[in-house]
């Protein structure tokens, strides 16, 4: 096994560990059936925010990991893009499903798949635009605080594991057993929180944090806040904002496309700077023991230093 392929297994159970965390269930990896092919996916799991009158919502990633040199290129969000497709268009109801009389078929799960981009590698600017087209959407994991330490963390146990030796399962097996054994990726994991978000209504994305939204405090539904540009270098494919709330310092990190569209939005229409950001939480509940309480936030940012 090459170090990029053990990379990418070790990271997937992360992302896995950190879709679980962002109310996703019966989160895994496995193969999905679609119109032509049986597709093995990295990671998929299903939201547990329902939708009006519609099937329940699939996240499903793919999860990419090179050396630092390499980026996230066009062929890469194409390929992913055939997989979406050819999975969308598996409408087809299996024979062991249905009883000899078309009008009695029985009931099977449907979802609304949606894909998501995991890696630590930058997106070209075609892969980029490429992905807005298809509604394939970014996450970057290593630019933001609490993903760069993970990935960082990750890079360091991967030096002990002799991977050219090792299969797929085993890459998955050893870093399961990191999650819950080193100390040190066990805590970063447990004070890492994400949150799905949905950014002007337009764009679906990951706010990362270092503390969870508390509900003690009885916040309400409607949040204000300062966010501040980080000041983006040349030829780099992300830009990310900050902002903090009840002493939680929060990262919005967007790909430049997506970044320069709501700038220049914002200049076009002439408005105070704001953006608004829809969050979707599954919190725990104020009183120990309790049970989770699911809860949508509208939070609207001042931007500063665009």
């Amino acid at each position: 096994m090459q170090k990029d392929q053990a990379r990418g297994y070790y990271l997937e159970e992360i992302v896995r560990i950190l879709m679980a965390k962002t109310g996703c269930i019966n989160v895994e990896s496995g193969k999905i059936p679609g119109r032509g092919a049986n597709h093995q996916i990295d990671s998929y799991g299903i939201l547990t925010f329902p939708s009006l009158f519609t099937h329940r919502v699939r996240l499903i990633a793919e999860v990419k990991w090179f050396n630092a040199r390499k980026k996230i290129k066009l062929e890469h969000i194409r390929n992913f893009t055939g997989v979406m497709k050819d999975i969308s268009e598996n409408y087809f109801v299996p024979g062991e499903l249905r009883d000899h009389d078309l009008n009695d078929v029985k009931l099977k799960e449907r979802f609304n798949d949606c894909a998501v981009f995991f890696s630590p590698n930058a997106y070209t600017r075609d892969a980029q635009h490429y992905a807005w087209a298809q509604n394939i959407y970014l996450v970057h994991l290593s630019n933001s605080g609490p993903f760069s330490q993970l990935v960082n963390r990750v890079e360091e146990l991967l030096q002990g594991i002799n991977y050219k030796k090792l299969n797929q399962q085993q890459i998955y097996k050893i870093a399961k057993n990191h999650s819950l054994e080193d100390k040190i990726l066990q805590e970063m994991l447990n004070n890492t929180y994400s949150y799905i978000a949905m950014i002007d209504g337009i764009y679906p994305t990951l706010l990362v944090t270092d503390g969870a939204l508390n509900l003690a405090n009885n916040m309400g539904d409607d949040i204000h806040a300062d966010a501040h540009k980080t000041y983006r270098e040349e030829f780099k494919e992300h830009i990310d904002f900050h902002f903090t709330i009840e002493d939680s310092r929060f990262t919005l990190s967007l790909p430049t496309i997506i970044a320069e569209k709501l700038v220049n939005s914002i200049n076009k229409n002439k408005v105070e700077p704001f953006a608004y950001l829809d969050i979707y939480t599954l919190a725990p509940y104020p009183n120990i023991g309790g049970p989770s309480i699911r809860r949508i936030f509208r939070l609207s940012l001042k931007l500063q230093g665009i």
